[in-house]
């Protein structure tokens, strides 16, 4: 995992390039948004955003006063100045939005020059229905179950107990 940072976007500028199952899934999340994650830029929980085809960076410190909780829903922190970003590079835009039939996934590829959207593309898209990760679920529970059987894992877990019992005997 890690850091990432937030970004939004303006939902007309990729409704003609998914179909309209898609945007109404899209819009289950926000009506007139996407918000997403991207690792492209500066990784350190900032929030970017798409407005009039131009990418701006709010000022704002997720981080700011430590005795507070820390809010990190990027539509609660918007109402913050916002500078221009003047770059030049591709910026991969995902989320997952969950629905009742299951786990839909959208990575847009996003194209700047010098701060200015040049192009945008539907890169990937992923359905994952409710009954495949559920089966997916329940395997992994069982891999987990039978990794803590076996002979070897018995000779770890008695490894452990000894070297601990060892650290403890030290530190004392």
């Amino acid at each position: 995992m890690g850091m990432f940072d937030d970004f939004k976007f303006n939902l007309n500028l990729v409704k003609d390039l998914i179909d309209e199952d898609q945007l109404a899934i899209l819009k289950t999340r926000d009506k007139k948004y996407f918000y997403g994650q991207t690792k492209d830029l500066d990784c350190v929980m900032s929030f970017y955003e798409i407005s009039r085809k131009r990418l701006y960076q709010h000022n704002t410190d997720t981080f700011d006063d430590m005795f507070e909780s820390v809010n990190f829903e990027p539509k609660d922190r918007l109402e913050t100045d916002k500078e221009f970003v003047k770059i030049t590079n591709y910026i991969d835009v995902y989320d997952y939005v969950e629905n009742e039939k299951g786990s839909h996934y959208f990575n847009f590829k996003l194209h700047f020059i010098d701060g200015k959207l040049n192009s945008i593309n539907l890169s990937d898209y992923d359905f994952t229905s409710g009954e495949e990760i559920d089966k997916r679920l329940k395997e992994l529970e069982n891999k987990l179950k039978n990794s803590n059987k076996g002979f070897k894992n018995k000779i770890k877990q008695k490894l452990a107990k000894a070297a601990y019992g060892v650290y403890r005997f030290f530190s004392y």
